[in-house]
């Protein structure tokens, strides 16, 4: 009777949709509960079987680890686990709890559905293979999310980031090895099993509760291991409290991705703020300095300008360059871009790059055809779009030979202006993209709302054609609707032939990457594909 009271005690106490009771051996030996809705499986077929096969197999550590730690008559969880029927592209998730029982070890375990909200937000976020720790941007927007629920959780919350020098230096197994190990310590301390992230190759992230000291000893013995197996390897770690009363929550959230931003470029510095009012003070002296050192880099047009070839892939001729701003060498612009959009000065650089590549195209030996990015922010900006209207006026004459591609990097908010605004555009004979379609939320709303006359496909899409059903299926149904609407095509990041025999098969128009060659300092091309194939140029939009 005593047994039986400790067992139902103990699996109440993992109060869940689905009861079980784990054997030492690691096998079921109890369940009960919806485990057919839950679990696709009838109560009857869970005993005997290895109770870590209900989950999806990189989540499989993370659970081992959580029981494993456990002393007798201690809770753990819940946390966000995947189970092993879900996909890579639908997976299926459930929050695990467990309990040691205190008398002969068993673990009670608890599974409970995941409303769809908290689903639907897990699957979206993207996860490093290697470590199944999330990758650089999913790990910023989960610290986001729980900082804004931070109240809801009734508990303090700390930020630990962690540099592990030296472990990107090798390529082996036990490297590998490691890097999954800490991915498993760093989930299973985090808050909801799922607030970690790797941030680089040696260095990691996760949101705990404050005592980080068994996280501490973990990380120290992951590192002995590898130091034993000949690996100089060390471990730096900087953490701060996610609860600063100095800060309301917009500034602390500000604070909390700018310590990570800093810490991705960095590592853990010694000058390392100590808390986040700190943090957000050395943000705004940073955010003023780049302000200062963005305006006078365009003050004295002092960036560089590159031209990457997109190729129509029915016919293998040149159709186009895209103008690309670089402001150091062999280093992407995405962070100043961002930068200028946060803080106002994207208006006066899109329009100093309109002005740049109109000069370019005037001055051209030869006739060249360009397209140039416009912040869908800068859209935003009646003055940005006076002036702007003004300029391609100026050079009506250029209109077949300049494209003014909207970015989705800032959202457009009042689509009925930007359509106005981008028919004033096309009014005056300048073909006007939408850039990245199909990568956010909001491409489908612009396409239906903004009539123009190209769509540049999200290269993720791309790069991954012919590996994953779900998104074959997502990009022919976009390349479908565009031609149906009459909108041409430009599909970014090819890099193969297999790619783009796939692309000319789905229809698609233009073809942008280093399949068809890198950006180069002067819009110059030559074709390096199949000599069967017509040259030629091709220089004006319609």
């Amino acid at each position: 009777m005593h047994q039986k009271l400790t067992r139902f005690l103990s699996l109440a106490f993992a109060s869940a949709d689905v009861l079980l009771e784990i054997e030492p051996d690691g096998c079921i030996g109890f369940a009960v509960g919806a485990a057919q809705c839950l679990l696709h499986r009838s109560e009857e077929s869970l005993p005997g079987m290895a109770w870590t096969g209900l989950f999806e197999p990189g989540d499989r550590p993370l659970v081992l680890r959580l029981a494993e730690q456990l002393a007798g008559g201690y809770r753990a969880g819940p946390i966000l686990v995947r189970l092993a029927d879900g996909t890579a592209e639908q997976p299926r998730f459930a929050t695990l709890s467990l309990f040691r029982q205190p008398n002969d070890g068993k673990l009670s375990c608890g599974l409970s559905a995941v409303p769809a909200a908290i689903a639907e937000e897990a699957s979206a976020r993207r996860r490093e293979v290697q470590s199944q720790l999330l990758d650089q941007h999913s790990f910023g927007d989960a610290v986001d999310q729980l900082g804004r629920r931070a109240a809801g959780y009734g508990q303090s919350m700390t930020l630990s980031l962690l540099e592990v020098p030296g472990l990107g230096n090798h390529a082996n197994a036990t490297a590998d090895e490691l890097v999954a190990s800490i991915g498993a310590i760093l989930r299973t301390a985090s808050v909801d099993g799922t607030a970690a992230g790797r941030l680089g190759d040696d260095r990691f992230g996760l949101v705990h509760q404050p005592d980080g000291a068994r996280l501490g000893e973990a990380i120290a013995a992951i590192v002995a291991r590898g130091q034993q197996a000949g690996m100089d390897l060390a471990v730096q770690r900087q953490s701060l409290s996610l609860d600063d009363p100095m800060l309301d929550e917009e500034k602390r959230l500000k604070a909390v991705r700018f310590v990570i931003n800093r810490f991705v470029a960095q590592g853990v510095a010694a000058d390392a703020p100590q808390n986040l009012a700190q943090a957000f003070e050395t943000m705004v002296t940073d955010t003023l300095n780049q302000i200062n050192s963005l305006s006078a880099t365009m003050r004295d047009d002092a960036f560089g300008l590159l031209y990457q070839p997109i190729v129509s892939i029915a016919e293998g001729t040149l159709h186009h360059f895209e103008v690309l701003a670089r402001f150091e060498p062999d280093r992407s612009p995405f962070e100043k871009i961002q930068f200028a959009e946060q803080v106002g000065l994207i208006e006066s650089f899109d329009l100093l790059v309109c002005k740049r590549a109109a000069r370019v195209i005037q001055a051209a030996p030869r006739p060249v055809a360009l397209a140039v990015n416009i912040s869908g922010r800068s859209l935003s900006s009646g003055i940005f779009v006076d002036a702007l209207l003004a300029l391609l006026a100026a050079n009506n004459d250029i209109a077949p030979s300049l494209l003014l591609e909207v970015t989705e990097s800032a959202e457009l908010e009042d689509l009925t202006r930007a359509d106005h605004i981008i028919q004033a555009i096309r009014r005056q004979g300048f073909a006007v993209c939408l850039d990245d379609f199909g990568a956010g939320a909001s491409s489908f709303r612009y396409l239906q709302a903004l009539t123009v006359d190209h769509v540049k496909l999200d290269g993720a899409y791309v790069s991954r054609i012919g590996q994953s059903r779900r998104d074959d299926a997502l990009l022919k149904s976009m390349i479908g609707l565009c031609h149906d609407l009459g909108v041409e095509t430009i599909a970014e990041m090819v890099e193969t032939a297999a790619q783009e025999k796939a692309l000319s098969r789905l229809g698609v128009t233009y073809g942008q990457g280093w399949y068809y060659g890198r950006p180069t300092p002067q819009p110059v091309w030559s074709p390096q594909r199949a000599a069967a194939r017509r040259r030629g140029e091709t220089v004006e939009w319609r």
